[in-house]
């Protein structure tokens, strides 16, 4: 079941995507320029395939991106300073590595090679800098199970960070990974569940800096 909780009046706005028959995956993710425009993700098909759904225009589109792994998590997030989206999705090809698309049809994209240990499958989660033209991406490692971050800056020399890892403890199977950044640019706070013992589980808070180049 999913829960909502909240003090005011729901209102549940239904979009006919035109999809009902074909193979519909539980992959979703949206992001928002903070004032009137918001996109959707998905993925449908099998192969899969990445749809944009603009929710202003009310327009669905496919994107322009291939080998996209079957069952892929998506995330997205809006870039404020540069007034662009930021897609991931993790490739088919072996390692199952993530995929960085830019644009709202996500026409430019990268393969991050640094994320060559990521679990199949992988809950992906990534936030914006809102200071700086900079993203974080949040994913789980198949080599320890622990969550584990690259940067993007294209300022710096390697656009892409070394994958470092997040938090002392060891993800659930079953757990997604959420991230969020402070308004006030001095770091993102990112949510995961982790095996406490045995027969608990608990919820992992854990503060990360934004990535600094080493000299």
């Amino acid at each position: 079941m999913l829960y909502r909780i909240s003090t005011t009046a729901t209102t549940i706005i239904t979009h006919n995507l035109k999809i009902a028959t074909e193979k519909i995956y539980g992959s979703l993710a949206v992001c928002g320029d903070g004032q009137d425009q918001a996109w959707l993700y998905f993925l449908k098909g099998n192969p899969g395939v990445i749809c944009l759904y603009d929710l202003k225009l009310k327009i669905p589109n496919q994107l322009s991106v291939s080998n996209v792994l079957d069952g892929s998590y998506l995330a997205a997030c809006f870039d404020t300073t540069k007034g662009q989206n930021h897609i991931l999705y993790q490739s088919s090809k072996t390692p199952p590595i993530i995929v960085h698309a830019q644009g709202i049809s996500g026409g430019d994209s990268d393969e991050i090679a640094n994320t060559d240990t990521a679990a199949a499958n992988t809950p992906i989660a990534v936030c914006a800098n809102p200071k700086q033209t900079q993203i974080q991406i949040y994913y789980k490692s198949n080599a320890d199970s622990m969550v584990h971050r690259v940067s993007w800056n294209p300022a710096e020399r390697h656009a892409y960070s070394d994958a470092t890892e997040v938090g002392e403890a060891r993800m659930n199977q079953f757990s997604s990974i959420a991230a969020v950044a402070a308004p006030d640019g001095s770091g993102v706070h990112v949510f995961y569940v982790y095996q406490q013992d045995d027969s608990t589980r608990a919820l992992a808070h854990v503060v990360d800096n934004w990535h600094t180049p080493s000299n």
